[in-house]
């Protein structure tokens, strides 16, 4: 969870002649795009291995400017449960996009 938005991908295009991209499906494109959770679950789990371990910065939510950007037109963050009395037993977690 070091990258608490992590990128979420659907590789379903074609390259037209001309250089664009479209989908490859009638009325369906590819989207690429960044999901996120509030700081309090990314402190918590920061504290539980394996990534207690990693020696990378983790950049937090206020000092994100793509999460600030996200914030002023929509709820961008994962709701979420616990799927024991920790984090480090999972979570089970969703958005609506």
């Amino acid at each position: 969870m070091h990258s608490r938005h992590p990128p979420r991908q659907r590789n379903e295009t074609k390259i037209l002649p001309n250089g664009t991209i479209a989908g490859m499906y009638d009325g369906h494109s590819s989207h690429v795009g960044q999901i996120f959770f509030e700081q309090d679950p990314i402190t918590e789990v920061e504290k539980t291995g394996p990534y207690s371990t990693n020696t990378q910065s983790l950049t937090e939510n206020a000092d994100d400017s793509i999460l600030q950007t996200e914030a002023d037109t929509t709820d961008p963050f994962m709701e979420y449960v616990l799927l024991g009395d920790s984090f480090s037993d999972g979570i089970f977690a969703w958005i609506s996009i």
